[in-house]
C-alpha cells in the first residue's frame, strides 16, 4: 500500500498528469495506491479509478469516478457540459451546508458502528490488513476532502 498526500502539489499541470498516470500503472500491477489531490486538471482526474469525497470527517461521496457525474445528477446537481468534473463536485460539496447534502442524497451511507464504537469501515481495514493477501486489479484511489 503507497499512501500519499497531495502528490502534484507544485507540479505543473503535465508532470502532475505523468506522476498520477505512474501511479495508475503501479496500481494496475497491484499495489493499493491511496492519496489527496488538491486541483487536478480534467485529464488527471480521469486517471483515478474511486473518490471519496469527504466534508468534516463524514464521506460525502464513495464511488468510481466514471459513475460521479450520474451520482451528482441523480441528486439533483448535473455537471455543465466541457466542466472540470473535481471543480464541479468540490463546488457543490462546498457551497452547501451538511444538512442540504444530506436531504439532497449525499451522506447515503449510514454510519455502521462495531460493539467497541469504531466504524465498519476502519473495522474491515483493520482486520483486511491483518490478511496479506495481494488485491488482483487494485488502482489508483483519489481522495478529495474538504
Amino acid at each position: 500500500m503507497i499512501t500519499l498526500d497531495e502528490p502534484t502539489s507544485g507540479l505543473d499541470s503535465e508532470s502532475a498528469f505523468e506522476c498520477i498516470s505512474v501511479l495508475q500503472q503501479l496500481g494496475r500491477a497491484g499495489a493499493l495506491i491511496l492519496m489527496t489531490i488538491h486541483q487536478p486538471t480534467s485529464s488527471t482526474f480521469t486517471l483515478i479509478d474511486r473518490v471519496i469525497l469527504m466534508k468534516r470527517g463524514r464521506v460525502v461521496y464513495r464511488g468510481d469516478t466514471d459513475d460521479i457525474v450520474r451520482d451528482f445528477e441523480r441528486c439533483g446537481y448535473e455537471c455543465p457540459q466541457h466542466f472540470n468534473i473535481a471543480d464541479y463536485i468540490l463546488e457543490v460539496v462546498v457551497s452547501l451546508d451538511e444538512g442540504a447534502l444530506e436531504k439532497s442524497g449525499f451522506y447515503a451511507e449510514p454510519v455502521v458502528r462495531a460493539s467497541d464504537g469504531r466504524d465498519a469501515d476502519s473495522v474491515l481495514t483493520t482486520s483486511s490488513s491483518k490478511k496479506k493477501k495481494k488485491k488482483k486489479g487494485a488502482t489508483v484511489r483519489g481522495g478529495l476532502s474538504l
